[in-house]
């Protein structure tokens, strides 16, 4: 049964987890007609590996920059999670620069948290940075927003939030 929106009408929302970088200005539209008023934007894997660390800062800075600015042309607060997302985290030598990368971002106006990390294939590199971004977040004081994997959601999940209570506790 499709929604009647008139039910919902004056509303106010929050998207918690929403890829606009990906969206057209006439999503963004729609969601402010619709009443959404805030969203939050992880960082993710856009479908392809990214090549150098320079495609990561170019990333990043337009989630502070350029997303924040469309949001705001349609009456919407964009923030954002920063992070490196488990499927980059199997590139072991480009993970390493990202990890040094991510301190500039995260303290950065409009950013939230640390994010979307966790598991994908549950590899050992995805582990690895997996637990080296909660201890970030740990020492900067900033919640983490956490993948879950495409496959063995189940398993992936229970170790995502087993590993995320071992080192927060």
């Amino acid at each position: 049964m499709p929604l009647d929106f008139e039910l919902i009408k004056g509303m106010k929302f929050v998207d918690p987890h929403i890829h606009m970088v990906s969206r057209t200005t006439d999503d963004y539209q729609a969601l402010f007609d619709s009443g959404v008023l805030l969203l939050i934007e992880p960082a993710f894997w856009v479908g392809q590996p990214r090549t150098g660390i320079d495609t990561f800062k170019d990333y990043y800075s337009s989630l502070i920059g350029w997303e924040r600015f469309r949001a705001s042309q349609f009456g919407i607060r964009h923030f954002c999670t920063i992070g490196l997302n488990s499927r980059e985290a199997n590139n072991e030598a480009l993970a390493e620069q990202v990890m040094e990368l991510l301190p500039h971002f995260i303290y950065k106006e409009g950013v939230l948290g640390i994010g979307e990390i966790g598991y994908d294939d549950q590899t050992p590199a995805e582990d690895k940075y997996y637990r080296a971004q909660l201890e970030l977040a740990k020492e900067a004081g900033l919640p983490v927003q956490v993948h879950t994997p495409h496959r063995d959601k189940t398993k992936g999940t229970t170790r995502s939030m087993d590993v995320a209570c071992r080192t927060w506790s």
